[in-house]
């Protein structure tokens, strides 16, 4: 639920960044990240393969309105 929360703080974001704001691993904050991505919650922003960041379509979809 925390990293739903972030997703909404912060509708752009990577792996790194949830790693330091949860305070975990960066493999369970690439988990939990995995676990949203399947779930439909998040989705990858861009196709790079460093650096990944992810996106909260429908967050991201308000806040641009």
């Amino acid at each position: 639920m925390r990293l739903v929360d972030y997703a909404l703080a912060q509708p752009i974001f990577g792996v790194r960044n949830v790693e330091r704001h949860l305070k975990v691993t960066y493999s369970r904050a690439n988990a939990l990240v995995g676990q949203l991505v399947e779930a439909g919650v998040v989705r990858r922003y861009d196709d790079s393969s460093y650096g990944r960041r992810f996106t909260a379509p429908d967050v991201l979809a308000v806040l641009l309105r």
